[in-house]
This record gives C-alpha cells, sequence and structure tokens, in this order.
C-alpha cells in the first residue's frame, strides 16, 4: 500500500489490515513513487521517495536505512534484475539524466543514457527487465516513446516512438514470452 502522505503500510493478512512501518525513513510529506521487493529475498523491501530517495529495509520495512548517495537526481521508478538482485535500474526525473544504474545494491549509480536522444522531457515513467532474458530492459521515455536495451542498460533503441501516458505503467512484457510486449499510446488506446 503506498500513500503518498504516511508512509509504507503493510499487511500479514492478504490486506484485511494494515500497519504503518516507517522506522526510520519517513516524515509526513514523502512524496512515495514506488516500492520494489528484492527477486530473491522477500524481507527486503525498497522504497523510492521523491523528497527523501531510495530506502531499504531488511525486515520486511520494520527498519529503514538510505541508499544511492551521490544521486542528486529525483528518482521515478525502480527495476531490480532477477538474476541478480544487487543490480538495479532507476528512471530519473531530469530531463538530462534519464536512467541510472547500480550494481551495488544502490550503493553508488552511473548514468546509462547512450542512444537516448536529447529532449526537453525525457522522464522515464517506467522501467522493466526482462524476466527471462534480463540483459534486456525496456524504458518508456516521455516524450521520446519506448526504448530497448540488449545489453544491461549499456545502450539503447527506439522501438517505439509514439506519445506515451505522462504517468502511470504504460507497457507490459509477458512473463512467458519476452516477444510479446503491450505498449499504451495517447490517443491509440492498448498495442501488441
Amino acid at each position: 500500500l503506498e500513500t503518498g502522505e504516511t508512509g509504507v503500510y503493510r499487511s500479514t493478512d492478504g490486506g484485511a489490515s494494515w500497519t504503518p512501518v516507517n522506522h526510520g525513513i519517513f516524515g509526513h510529506s514523502i512524496g512515495l513513487l514506488g516500492l520494489a521487493l528484492d527477486p530473491t529475498d522477500s524481507a527486503k523491501v525498497y522504497a523510492l521517495s521523491v523528497n527523501m530517495g531510495l530506502f531499504k529495509s531488511p525486515n520486511h520495512g520494520v527498519t529503514w536505512t538510505p541508499l544511492a548517495s551521490g544521486i542528486t537526481w529525483p528518482g521515478i521508478v525502480l527495476a531490480i534484475d532477477p538474476s541478480h538482485n544487487n543490480t538495479f535500474y532507476l528512471g530519473l526525473g531530469r530531463f538530462s539524466e534519464t536512467l541510472a544504474k547500480s550494481v551495488d545494491g544502490g550503493v553508488t549509480w552511473k548514468l546509462i543514457t547512450q542512444g537516448i536522444p536529447p529532449s526537453s522531457d525525457r522522464t522515464a515513467i517506467q522501467v522493466l527487465v526482462d524476466q527471462i532474458h534480463p540483459s534486456t530492459l525496456y524504458a518508456a521515455i516521455r516524450g521520446l516513446g519506448l526504448f530497448k536495451s540488449t545489453d544491461e542498460g549499456a545502450s539503447w533503441n527506439s522501438i517505439l516512438a509514439a506519445p506515451l501516458p505522462a504517468t502511470g505503467s504504460p507497457f507490459a512484457v509477458d512473463p512467458k514470452d519476452s516477444r510479446i510486449l503491450y505498449v499504451g499510446v495517447t490517443g491509440h488506446g492498448v498495442l501488441r
């Protein structure tokens, strides 16, 4: 559950009740953008806040510590490599700094924007790691369209130049056949 104003909540009974799990992380206005679970250890939870950066909990949200030192840009979306749980991809909210990658669990980051053209607003609104071929990534870039990388983000190629929605989840990759993609395009609905 993401509540925006009051932090992160956890349910252990299928959503019948919720408990705040914010010790060491948030104040009154956190601007929570997303949550991600470690693909190999569900006790590890990551919370992405536009106001306060990236945080990690090793214990289902009981306690939190800040990560992402060196990131001076607001993070928008976070994806974790399913085969290398210390490899993170972060979509950024700055026009010159679209995507970043960490190979040490979010401690340090480097920009990965080769092949993404300059734009007045090239915010990454979604980043996905292919569950079958984790070296393949997809990124929806506002104002530019959908991009694909087959080398863990070292370079990117446009695969759909189309106006994407400004927010939300504009595309999905079939988890059983990653050749099948779905994308929501402004004015055109869903494309396959």
